[in-house]
C-alpha cells in the first residue's frame, strides 16, 4: 500500500450498502454527512496506536472474544477495526465475498500494509497454517507473533 495518511471518510453504513462504490462518491451524493463522516474517521483513528510503519497499529478499544477490535461510532453501529482501517485507507469498500485478512496475524492491528484482502477460504486457510484456528474459539498464538 502506498504511504499516504489515510482518509477521512467512511460510510455510516459501509457494510450494508453497495461495498464497491468509492466512499467519496456517496460523500458527493449526500454532502450533509460530510461532517459525520469525518468525525467518526477522527475517532477511529485517534482508538488506534499508530507506531512506526512496519509496526502493528493494535486497537486500543474494545475487542471481541477472538480479539478483534469493535468500533461503535453510533448506536447500533458495530464496525469490525481492521475493515474500517481498510476502508478509510483504500477509499473503497471491501467487495462483497473477501475479508480484510491480518498478514501479520495480530486480529487488534488496524495498519492498512498489514491488511489485504483474501477469500473467506484463503483468510480461514492462513489462519490455519499460522496455528490461530486450531478449534472453534481455540487461539494458540499470540497477537505479537508475526
Amino acid at each position: 500500500m502506498a504511504d499516504k495518511a489515510p482518509s477521512s471518510t467512511l460510510s455510516s453504513s459501509w457494510i450494508e450498502h453497495r461495498p464497491t462504490t468509492p466512499v467519496a462518491l456517496r460523500i458527493r451524493r449526500h454532502p450533509r454527512n460530510v461532517a459525520k463522516l469525518l468525525e467518526k474517521a477522527v475517532v477511529f483513528w485517534s482508538r488506534v496506536e499508530i507506531g512506526c510503519i512496519d509496526d502493528c497499529w493494535p486497537w486500543k478499544f474494545c475487542r471481541d472474544d477472538k480479539g478483534y477490535g469493535r468500533f461503535f461510532p453510533a448506536k447500533r453501529e458495530s464496525w469490525i477495526t481492521s475493515r474500517a482501517a481498510w476502508t478509510l485507507t483504500v477509499g473503497v469498500e471491501p467487495p462483497v465475498g473477501l475479508d480484510v485478512a491480518h498478514v501479520c496475524n495480530n486480529p487488534a492491528c488496524c495498519n492498512p500494509r498489514h491488511l489485504q484482502l483474501q477469500t473467506h477460504a484463503e483468510n480461514m486457510a492462513h489462519m490455519a497454517a499460522c496455528g490461530r484456528a486450531v478449534g472453534r474459539g481455540n487461539r494458540t498464538s499470540t497477537p505479537e507473533a508475526h
